[in-house]
């Protein structure tokens, strides 16, 4: 079993025991889209693996993906309960995220992505646009999940349209 999903699993004990409903029930909810995850796993196994159970046991590279996809799930609803006005509710969704971050590696920051972007354009010789899709393959597997895709593809649509447009490397 990954050491991410033991230490989620204590802490939702560590919560039940505490009374802190909100934790556990956002831990619940985790956990619940951990098994889904290995549900999933399992039944794409070819038959003829014997033990099933741990042959879906989810890495934490895989947990930690599982608790990006919840956090960006409530990103979203987020955005939609600000706009059909239901502030109360877009609150609750900005504290399960907040308890969800803690299990995922530190973000990195602008500065450093925009490194990274640079790296892999002048490794792939990157020209522009049309090279969006190798650059940012490149870039998402560096970063390990330690920065937004959609922020990452906006900063990537950036420095290959500048250098396309500038006709050298746009650091960024």
């Amino acid at each position: 079993m990954s050491e991410l999903k033991k230490k989620i699993q204590a802490e939702g004990i560590q919560a039940l025991k505490s009374g802190d409903k909100d934790k556990r029930g956002t831990l619940n909810l985790l956990l619940n889209a951990i098994k889904n995850k290995e549900v999933e796993k399992r039944s794409g196994l070819a038959p003829e693996v014997e033990d099933r159970e741990t042959a879906s046991q989810l890495t934490d590279g895989e947990v930690q993906k599982v608790i990006q996809a919840e956090v960006k799930k409530r990103r979203d609803s987020i955005e939609a309960y600000r706009v059909a006005n239901r502030e109360e509710m877009a609150q609750k969704e900005e504290a399960e995220i907040g308890l969800m971050e803690v299990y995922l590696p530190t973000p990195l920051s602008d500065e450093e992505v925009g490194q990274t972007i640079d790296q892999i354009i002048d490794e792939t010789n990157a020209e522009g646009p049309q090279d969006m899709g190798a650059v940012m393959g490149q870039v998402m597997a560096r970063l390990g999940g330690r920065a937004d895709g959609t922020k990452v593809s906006r900063m990537v649509m950036e420095a290959l349209n500048a250098l396309q447009d500038g006709g050298e490397s746009a650091k960024i």
